[in-house]
């Protein structure tokens, strides 16, 4: 490319820029197209804005703001901050896409309730926590390709095992796959963190949108009685005490 029409091509990349910087923020609620998301009530601009409800397959942020990284505009690519409220928790993070489609997750930090994630995978519980920490995530073909980082839950219910009660503790998801193997699946590693049920398995994703958990529960000596005959009727019992747990289904 010439000199001159290297300048041209900054000059015009400059300007689209600048234009982009000065277009108002509500006009993405009317580009949008009818899906899974909605944005409401924008102010700012396209470059640095916020908006009241943004509404994600179910999910709803609220107080949301964003700021358009500028350098990422000039490789075509669109990546943004992005800080809002999830209930009582909060979302922020670092996310980019390409012309392509693809989509990559950097630094993403979202606490909130639990019940939502449960109903979304047709799983029993109304109470709970939940803490995402993701370093990394890179999706193609609506898929992830890279899945590094962890998903914690507090207070999880015993309605979950059909078990009435109170709350069986604080558990964790770990995920250390800088890159999915051909077939598409994604192992997660499942340990407990304290309180009355152990717990150690895995979590496996498989396309198109299933997953599988299989784990070994064991009531600790301090667990409550419920606890302790409920997991009878999650799996047979084994020589160390432990019972077999399993349960698939989809996304």
């Amino acid at each position: 490319m010439s000199r001159r029409n290297l300048l041209i091509a900054v000059g015009v990349a400059g300007f689209l820029v600048f234009a982009v910087a000065l277009v108002p923020a509500r006009i993405i609620g009317a580009v949008l197209p009818a899906g899974p998301i909605t944005i409401s009530d924008t102010s700012g601009t396209l470059w640095s804005g916020t908006a009241r409800s943004v509404r994600v397959a179910g999910f709803e942020l609220q107080d949301v703001s964003w700021d358009v990284h500028v350098l990422s505009l000039l490789i075509g690519r669109l990546s943004l901050s992005i800080d809002g409220k999830w209930g009582a928790g909060f979302v922020r993070g670092d996310i980019a896409t390409g012309i392509g489609g693809a989509l990559r997750v950097r630094d993403l930090r979202v606490a909130g309730p639990l019940a939502p994630v449960l109903r979304l995978m047709n799983m029993r519980g109304s109470g709970g926590e939940l803490s995402i920490d993701i370093a990394e995530l890179d999706i193609e073909d609506q898929w992830p390709t890279r899945v590094v980082g962890t998903v914690g839950v507090g207070r999880l219910p015993f309605s979950m095992l059909g078990i009435p009660g109170g709350s069986m503790g604080n558990y964790g998801l770990e995920f250390d796959i800088p890159e999915v193997a051909e077939d598409g699946v994604i192992p997660g590693t499942l340990m407990d963190k304290g309180g009355p049920l152990e717990v150690v398995g895995e979590l496996r994703l498989t396309p198109p949108q299933d997953y599988g958990i299989q784990a070994r529960l064991k009531a600790r000596p301090d667990a409550p009685p419920e606890l302790t005959q409920g997991l009878m009727l999650a799996g047979p019992k084994l020589p160390d005490g432990s019972h077999e747990f399993e349960m698939t289904g989809s996304l």
